[in-house]
């Protein structure tokens, strides 16, 4: 029988009910990747994993389409389809906003966007490759790791004088890094604390 395939990761099959009523089967094939050109494209598909929500006859077609690609198939639940999709925004989108954030507090010091990238870059790819091997959990480091709150309330002081209009995303991913660190277990909960207060009270 015919088969209709979207590719978007937010939208569900519904967007494809008008081709279900004509007797195809339908199915959504999203590449949880990024292409920002046709060039990256190509070369970041292989091994990328890709989400299949799809009716139940073309559920094993689409895992076979998406291994003929390269990439790694992974159902996704009609149901869940918004928090996936918000999940892998955040993995992307959000990531490149939370770099741009660093790259302009880096040009505020004098730097260009060249020197900025140059100078802060390093510490991405490590951080990246931490996560990758060991896990975010055990890739985590720095003063909320290790407790020491004198240093966020020096961050606090300096992003309430100079930019103030980042300083309530310091302070969000701040508590977010409270609870990590506490996974990872070398933040004692009384340290947690203390440092939670000083974040809300940014």
């Amino acid at each position: 029988g015919d088969k209709v395939i979207h590719m978007s990761g937010a939208g569900g099959l519904d967007l494809l009910e008008p081709a279900r009523k004509a007797g195809a089967m339908v199915a959504c094939i999203h590449p949880i990747q990024s292409f920002a050109d046709v060039e990256g494209a190509i070369r970041n598909i292989l091994l990328s994993t890709f989400g299949i929500t799809a009716d139940e006859g073309l559920r094993r077609w689409s895992a076979g389409l998406v291994r003929e690609l390269g990439g790694i198939p992974f159902e996704v639940p009609e149901a869940i389809k918004p928090l996936y999709h918000a999940a892998a925004c955040m993995a992307s989108n959000y990531l490149a906003t939370l770099i741009h954030t660093v790259e302009e507090i880096y040009l505020s010091l004098g730097l260009n966007r060249d020197e900025a990238m140059r100078t802060f870059w390093p510490l991405v790819s490590g951080t990246l490759k931490n996560i990758e091997t060991s896990g975010s959990i055990q890739a985590l480091t720095g003063p909320i790791s290790r407790g020491d709150a004198g240093t966020i309330e020096q961050h606090i002081r300096v992003f309430r004088e100079k930019l103030p209009a980042y300083l309530p995303v310091y302070c969000a991913m701040g508590l977010l890094t409270v609870d990590l660190a506490m996974k990872k277990g070398t933040l004692p909960p009384e340290r947690a604390e203390i440092i939670k207060k000083i974040l809300k009270g940014g």
